[in-house]
């Protein structure tokens, strides 16, 4: 902090208590809306920029060139030190694939711009594979970093000495701008939302426009009232919020103006707390806290899963220790050198580029896999770029363009089939499309990412986009005629395995995972029976094993004598999709069960083949070979329904 205002320690204290809720939700300690902890960080950030700003330009003291050099001293040595250290360590413990998209990330933050990549990869903080990015915390730091691109020059243009009132305008007039926008963007389920500066620097501004406002003293006692209002807010929505709240928007508003009060009338009691010793310097170290705790945690979770309290805590006072040296080898020597504003400015340009250089090398030699990853590298690559053909295709439906065609479409057989689902179902089309070929028929596919085939409910929160499209797709099934059978594959699995992601309807967002069985079982039935009342055969796929770990890192870098460990057991696949399967198997439809074909007969499923090419492209997501495994469940069901009435069999 610049010496040019008081220190406040309690401020320090704040600062521990938002990167506390940070790390403790990202553990699994229970803290749901610990992720409000950044949104405490933007209001102190503001606050602090912001007072400085004032008293330099005040004194005449301010310059740009200043202004920045205090910006690298704070921010990019540690933030370098932490890249390069996850780039290092990547290569150790990604698969190639995985690890470009580690080195892409930090390419785009080498600009400080990791923001705008997640956005526009349609990023979902909620919802992520995040145990391949273990970078993307950072985009708090590129939205600070384009907040105060800008924020400087404005201050200096608008502010002069004795017109706060006019500042105070100001700064609440482009806060009220981006509340609007971040409001918007929250009910439309944007990426944008959370991720983008446009739709978050209201945060940064509530805290910017303190200095520039006289607030009117209180009496002790109100103070201490205000205080533990303000302390009461941010608590409640750490522990209250989760990933079903609706958030940035309207539900931001309550830790924001919580923060605000803390800042305004901290009162003595909270301030107190706030100031004692361990707290204080628990906020000092704060920013190494913040930069190593996730890529600690994501490289951890590659090797072990981590239940129960005390390995938890364990991996806590690590990065506890490791912060703690960050800041005191890294940030203090570069913060107190006496170096001149020019060495600094191009010391912080040389860290820029030294980021910038080896992400670009990462990304040119493709993540330079190991000889015996190549195999795995190339079963992977063809799902991959499946899955960007399909989607990218099939997002057209909406336009009235239809859904792409498999299968021969020059064949005598009257019927349609029509298979729909999210990214579960991609593996699957290149395989059915010469099954079908091979049969005869016909077939259209539809495949929306994340989206469940099943009108009327959504995952996590509402998201209008997949509402729309399931509709148009329900129109669509029921409005062709021709299509007499549809398959519905999808991660059904909901809330209740590795990943907790549930479903939700008219009613909200289910909280547990009992309820988002029962939201799914209803409409799956009212789809399905409306289906078989228009004339048509509906089958439904059983979701394949969601394992604990991504099987190509574990074939990758794992031990392949003993292979079979590498994957979840069939007793703990059954046990997570029994009330799943239960309701899916209640609904009136026939099911195709993928668990057959692929478990093994010592209790564990295959995972890969003979050659060590891998059966999933992750967790959950089969490759191309792993759907070429459970090949003949589609051979049984085409076999079934197609052989002897609708299709001449051409093998």
């Amino acid at each position: 902090m610049s010496k040019s205002i008081e220190y406040r320690p309690e401020i320090d204290g704040l600062r521990a208590l938002a990167v506390m809720l940070v790390i403790l939700n990202h553990f699994g300690f229970g803290v749901s809306g610990g992720y409000i902890g950044v949104c405490v960080f933007f209001v102190i950030s503001g606050y602090l920029i912001s007072s400085i700003i004032k008293r330099e330009v005040e004194n005449d003291e301010f310059t740009v060139a200043k202004f920045y050099e205090r910006r690298i001293r704070r921010i990019l040595p540690a933030v370098t030190v932490v890249t390069i250290a996850v780039l290092v360590a990547g290569w150790f413990v990604f698969f190639p694939f995985s690890y470009v998209e580690v080195a892409k990330w930090s390419l785009w933050q080498s600009f400080f711009a990791g923001n705008i990549y997640e956005a526009l990869t349609g990023g979902d903080y909620f919802a992520l594979a995040t145990e391949e990015k273990p970078l993307l915390h950072y985009w708090s730091l590129a939205v600070e970093e384009q907040f105060y691109l800008f924020f400087p020059l404005f201050c200096v243009f608008l502010y002069k000495k004795g017109k706060e009132k006019r500042m105070a305008l100001c700064l609440m007039t482009l806060l009220a701008v981006s509340l609007l926008f971040c409001i918007e963007a929250g009910f439309a389920k944007s990426p944008s939302a959370y991720f983008l500066v446009h739709t978050r620097m209201w945060q940064l501004l509530a805290g910017a426009v303190i200095p520039f406002v006289k607030f009117d003293s209180v009496s002790r006692r109100i103070g201490n009232v205000i205080g533990l209002c303000g302390l009461g807010a941010v608590i409640f929505s750490a522990f209250f919020y989760d990933q079903s709240t609706h958030y940035p928007g309207f539900a931001a508003l309550l830790p924001t103006v919580g923060t605000v009060l803390l800042i305004v009338y901290t009162g003595d009691l909270v301030r107190k707390a706030l100031a004692l010793d361990p707290v204080v310097y628990v906020g000092k170290i704060s920013y190494s806290l913040y930069l190593w705790h996730w890529p600690v945690w994501v490289y951890a979770g590659l090797f072990t899963k981590f239940e129960g309290v005390g390995p938890k805590i364990m991996l806590l006072l690590f990065v506890l220790a490791i912060s703690a040296v960050s800041h005191r080898l890294i940030e203090e020597p570069f913060r107190r050198t006496r170096a001149s504003r020019r060495q600094v400015i191009l010391s912080g340009v040389g860290m820029m580029l030294l980021g910038m250089c080896a992400s670009v090398l990462v990304i040119h030699y493709e993540g330079w896999p190991r000889e015996d990853g190549v195999k795995v590298r190339d079963a992977l690559g063809p799902a991959r770029r499946y899955m960007l053909n399909t989607v990218e295709v099939t997002t057209g439906m909406n336009n009235g363009n239809g859904l792409p065609k498999i299968g021969d479409w020059g064949s005598s057989c009257g019927g349609v089939v029509a298979i729909c689902g999210d990214s579960h179902m991609i593996a699957h089309a290149p395989i059915l499309d010469r099954l079908f070929r091979s049969h005869g028929l016909k077939g259209v596919v539809s495949v929306r990412s994340a989206f469940a085939p099943v009108p009327g409910i959504w995952r996590q929160a509402k998201n209008q986009e997949c509402l729309q499209y399931n509709e148009s797709l329900r129109r669509y099934l029921l409005s062709h005629k021709e299509i007499q059978t549809v398959v519905l594959v999808s991660r059904w699995n909901n809330g209740n395995g590795f990943m907790t992601i549930r479903f939700g309807d008219e009613d909200g967002v289910s909280k547990s995972h009992t309820e988002s069985v029962e939201k799914l079982e209803k409409h799956l039935r009212k789809f399905v029976s409306e289906l078989q009342e228009n004339g048509k055969r509906v089958y439904i796929m059983l979701q394949v094993p969601e394992h604990d770990r991504s099987i190509p890192n574990a074939l990758y870098f794992g031990d392949k004598t003993h292979v079979r460990y590498l994957g979840v057991s069939v007793a703990l696949h059954e046990s997570r999709q029994q009330d799943t399967n239960r309701a899916l198997q209640s609904v009136g439809a026939s099911v195709l069960d993928p668990v057959k074909w692929l478990k093994r007969g010592d209790g564990y499923f295959h995972v890969a083949d003979a050659r060590g090419s891998a059966f999933w492209i992750d967790h959950d997501h089969l490759t191309i070979d792993g759907a070429e495994f459970v090949m003949p469940m589609w051979e049984e069901f085409l076999n079934k329904n197609f052989s002897h009435d609708e299709a001449v069999v051409k093998r």
